[in-house]
């Protein structure tokens, strides 16, 4: 008997082979939303849920444990810390989690394995090769021998890029330099905001909006943009012409980068430091041979490019630092490389970084999460601000930050909540919601595209039930080109009473929502200081915002479960308490009294004074 094992969408051509070469002698597995693909051929339905809790809490502890292992008595976090970056750290998060999707399908195949004389494995994983498999009865048909499943490059975003750069690079010259200043580093998607003051609309960096508006001339905010993937659209227009209201000293982050192309210097030390990274790379690859640690290993190999693209950014910012020396350096993305390779040059410097919680923490995640062996090591911004006792309780106890890195502040968007509560009919004419109850899904770019569609729709098929609710699909930041992919699970399920939300202020529509449904979004915890009722849509039952076990979520699994949720709440039943919400709000909030920003700013201020 031969397996067919499908985890992406087949060829037609593939379909045909497999009925023409082995007759009935197969069995074909596919994804549930796939299965339309193969024109009537019976097949098993692949069902991956403990295959995953078992595979993310394994693997997590591999990538967690992996800088701290010892090759020649020298850790290898401190082998890939290359003249001051930590380039381990800028890539321990997408590591684990493309890493992990390669290792669901790897220990599926090896379940099935013996069952088999032959398996084939299609899959779009560049990471999985014959050569993992420990059997030789496993052929591997990846993306590289199917054309189709190639992104597309998209040459009009990198053109618009380049224009944006020297754009940048002509106003730089002309801008003031933020010297003696304290920078904030606004990296965030410009999406439409109500001014909690002015109810008024405007275009702004949804986290750090509140903040902006109060900050003083002793801020200057920083704008920095990533360099856009290969099938990213890098919009010109929104990154040049769309500006703010708020008037803040403003400095163009990218005029750094651009200007450090014309020099030769930056372009030998990036090289250099590359070069050091690939030889460590290899003693590296050299000295492991468990299957976690070759798979990590494949990953930094395939990500030079990016990794040089970080040292050209972090040697560019070092240089300017050196000329430009600032007070200190904020930022809500710390953990992101390009943020990283900013406060990397500032430390170097001796500059002060300031880190704002901005999503919550929870046992997998891979960016906060550091070793012990991390403790000795220079990954920690000088400050970390968190919302509330619980987070600084975490990252103390779980996440092995020092005691004197964490301070408590609130969260700086709950500014916007006393004004957005007293103005509901407003907002609601405002965003186009008169008369209409709202069912609000706030959805995640989730790396396992199995869990992601299974979001999707088990939220319009439980909206089948409710013609007369309207659900919102709140799309996350990093969706906001994906509308597409709703509407076709919308449309594959018959569902027409939703709307797409790509542009609405999120904490706008919270305001106005009847319930609120998500996965493990931050959305779900920011639901609670509306005191919404949230429900939690957990295929595994992970519960990794802790909600469920404290009753304050429901949980669904499916799509019956989520309308029987939803039926129950709409009658009044299962709903937190004020109370409970409360206490909830002084754990995980701190305080929702409209002065977080003004926290926040002040001990930026007087972050030089620490010892």
């Amino acid at each position: 008997m031969i397996a067919h094992v499908f985890f992406r969408l087949p060829l037609q051509r593939e379909v045909e082979n497999i009925i023409s070469c082995h007759e009935n002698n197969f069995q074909t597995f596919v994804y549930a939303q796939h299965k339309s693909n193969f024109n009537n051929l019976p097949v098993e339905l692949i069902e991956l849920d403990l295959i995953k809790k078992k595979v993310n809490y394994d693997f997590f502890s591999s990538v967690i444990a992996f800088g701290d292992k010892k090759i020649a008595g020298i850790d290898i976090a401190d082998r890939l810390n290359i003249k001051g970056q930590s380039l381990w750290h800028y890539h321990k998060f997408r590591c684990y989690f493309l890493v992990r999707e390669a290792l669901y399908e790897m220990e599926y195949i090896n379940e099935l394995m013996s069952s088999f004389e032959r398996v084939y494995l299609y899959t779009e994983n560049n990471f999985l090769s014959n050569q993992l498999f420990e059997s030789h009865n496993v052929n591997v048909v990846n993306c590289k021998e199917t054309q189709n499943f190639k992104p597309k490059k998209n040459y009009i975003s990198y053109i618009n890029y380049s224009l944006f750069l020297l754009l940048n690079l002509i106003k730089g010259f002309f801008a003031i330099k933020p010297k003696g200043k304290h920078l904030l580093i606004d990296k965030g998607i410009k999406l439409l905001c109500i001014n909690p003051s002015t109810l008024n609309i405007s275009f702004e960096n949804i986290n750090i909006e509140n903040i902006l508006r109060k900050a003083s001339n002793q801020i200057v905010v920083t704008s920095v943009t990533d360099i856009p993937s290969v099938s990213t659209v890098f919009n010109l227009r929104d990154k040049i012409f769309r500006k703010a209201e708020r008037q803040n000293l403003h400095f163009n982050g990218e005029f750094v980068d651009a200007y450090s192309l014309f020099s030769l210097k930056i372009w030998q030390q990036s090289k250099q430091a590359i070069k050091l990274f690939r030889e460590q790379i290899a003693i590296i690859d050299n000295n492991t041979s468990e299957t976690n640690e070759k798979l990590i290993v494949t990953y930094l190999k395939n990500h030079i490019h990016s990794s040089f693209a970080y040292t050209f950014k972090y040697n560019a910012w070092l240089n300017f630092f050196k000329k430009h020396k600032a007070l200190s350096v904020t930022s809500m993305d710390e953990k992101s490389p390009t943020v990283m390779s900013i406060m990397d040059a500032a430390r170097f410097h001796n500059i002060k970084c300031i880190a704002l919680q901005h999503g919550s923490i929870h046992n997998l995640h891979p960016a906060y999460i550091h070793s012990k062996g991390d403790l000795r090591r220079n990954v920690y911004p000088d400050l970390t601000l968190v919302w509330g006792q619980y987070w600084s309780n975490f990252l103390l106890s779980n996440a092995n930050y020092p005691e004197n890195k964490v301070l408590i502040t609130g969260q700086q968007r709950t500014d916007s909540i006393p004004a957005f509560l007293q103005n509901i009919e407003t907002i609601k004419r405002i965003l186009g919601f008169e008369d209409k109850k709202i069912i609000l899904f706030a959805s995640q770019p989730q790396q396992d595209k199995a869990l992601r569609y299974h979001a999707a729709f088990d939220v319009f098929t439980a909206a089948l039930d409710y013609p007369n609710l309207l659900f919102v699909v709140k799309l996350h930041p990093n969706e906001l080109n994906d509308s597409d992919y709703y509407c076709h699970i919308a449309n594959e399920v018959g569902c027409k009473n939703f709307i797409i939300d790509s542009t609405s202020d999120l904490y706008a529509v919270l305001a106005i929502s009847e319930i609120v449904i998500t996965c493990f979004s931050t959305v779900g915890s920011e639901a609670l200081y509306f005191k919404k009722p949230v429900i939690i849509l957990d295929h595994l039952k992970a519960d990794l915002l802790g909600l469920i076990k404290q009753n304050l979520a429901l949980r669904a699994t499916n799509s019956q479960e989520l309308s029987s949720a939803i039926s129950s709440l709409e009658k009044g039943e299962n709903v937190i308490s004020n109370i409970a919400a409360d206490e909830f709000i002084h754990q995980y909030a701190y305080k929702i009294d409209g002065c977080v920003s003004d926290r926040i700013l002040s001990i930026i201020r007087e972050v030089n004074n620490l010892n």
